[in-house]
């Protein structure tokens, strides 16, 4: 559950990874993004909240910008040997995340190595989340914002292991860019240190760091959120209500019935049912 946090001022709150994971799923089903498209790009909101690059905030701020996301595949046009011109049609980095860790995999196994140059892309910055889950596809990620103008090539070698070369740049300066491009390199997750990789394959240190003390998120943009999110859920009325209570089962499973909350007595289609009969409680009062 949600706790503010010992300050005084109760300016910040913690909420587990969980209950995050909720709240921007619905709050994206609120922005009328494509009930398929959802999970992927909430994990990609959860990743850059756990890396500290304001996931949750740039949610809120840019949720007019999501209403409606543009999820359709991303043009993109192999230029080299595992070297890709992408263009992003001037979407978040949170809402073309899903397609940039698929080319990234695709690509990065295919040539043992990939570059992504990505342009019109909004929120560069917000692609670093994708290094949070990129062992779980097998590939090592670095992503450059910033980077578009830096020369590229991808060298076989190394026993037929991608070598990813970079020409010129000086990588450090450009991670503070926002100028509507990046650069992803992805390259396959060989060689790594067995305990590193299990510990990366499972959602990496920030993940599991964030299991355990859950995340600290300003109060003021937690609640407005949490209020977002609840548009997500079914209206309050007396059908949905018969939905909420006690569902009635025969032995093979099947729902025979729903007793809902508006009734203190079982309703009269059950009265002749045998004790073959089971009843549990639920509590379906979820999005949809």
């Amino acid at each position: 559950m949600s706790s503010a946090a010992a300050s005084p001022s109760r300016t910040t709150i913690t909420v587990s990874v969980r209950e995050c994971r909720i709240i921007a799923e619905r709050v994206l089903i609120v922005a009328g993004v494509p009930l398929g498209a959802v999970p992927p790009i909430r994990d990609a909101v959860i990743d850059a909240e756990l890396l500290g690059l304001g996931g949750m905030a740039h949610l809120r701020d840019d949720l007019e910008r999501l209403w409606p996301a543009d999820v359709s595949p991303l043009r993109y046009r192999e230029i080299a040997s595992g070297i890709l011109d992408v263009d992003c049609g001037n979407r978040s980095g949170l809402i073309v995340a899903p397609d940039i860790m698929d080319l990234a995999v695709a690509f990065g196994h295919r040539h043992g190595g990939a570059v992504l140059k990505l342009a019109s892309l909004f929120r560069p910055q917000l692609l670093m989340a994708l290094a949070v889950s990129a062992h779980l596809h097998d590939v090592a990620l670095s992503i450059f914002p910033g980077a578009l103008s830096i020369p590229w090539a991808v060298n076989a070698g190394n026993a037929g292991k991608g070598v990813i070369v970079q020409s010129c740049g000086a990588m450090s300066e450009l991670h503070t860019r926002d100028s509507g491009n990046a650069v992803v390199v992805a390259l396959p997750a060989w060689g790594a240190n067995i305990a590193d990789e299990s510990v990366a394959r499972a959602g990496g240190v920030d993940y599991f760091r964030a299991l355990r003390d859950g995340l600290v998120l300003d109060t003021a943009l937690w609640w407005e959120l949490y209020h977002i999110a609840d548009r997500a859920l079914t209206p309050d009325s007396e059908m949905s209500r018969t939905h909420t209570g006690s569902s009635a089962f025969d032995i093979h499973g099947n729902v025979i019935g729903e007793f809902g909350e508006d009734y203190d007595d079982v309703p009269p289609q059950m009265s002749a049912l045998d004790g073959s009969v089971s009843i549990t409680r639920s509590s379906n009062h979820d999005a949809g």
